[in-house]
């Protein structure tokens, strides 16, 4: 029996407004690496559309759980909206799990 695959999230421009940063975000980045962060989201747009923000939905608004210092970057540098992918149905604890990952 061949494996089924999901069907594969797509890329959405969402608008800055529109997200909500991750409360007690673990991600600490230093002024050196912001800076250069900020120069690579306002100057390779392909790439940032290849590591999109991700967002959950699960407390009814939508929260960044991976993506949280590109999303400080696209505001430092007057991004008006950002790609994102919504992953949606999340436990508490699979957002967890994925803020984790994110961050090693």
């Amino acid at each position: 029996m061949a494996n089924k695959k999901k069907p594969k999230q797509q890329v959405e421009y969402r608008a800055l407004s529109e997200i909500k940063p991750l409360d007690n975000n673990p991600r600490y980045i230093k002024t050196d690496d912001f800076e250069r962060l900020c120069a690579s989201v306002q100057n390779n747009a392909d790439y940032f559309e290849c590591r999109p923000i991700i967002l959950s939905d699960r407390t009814g608004e939508l929260v960044i759980i991976a993506g949280n210092q590109r999303y400080k970057a696209a505001q430092e540098v007057g991004l008006k909206e950002v790609p994102t992918i919504l992953l949606h149905g999340l436990t508490e604890a699979k957002e967890k799990e994925i803020v984790i990952r994110d961050n090693v």
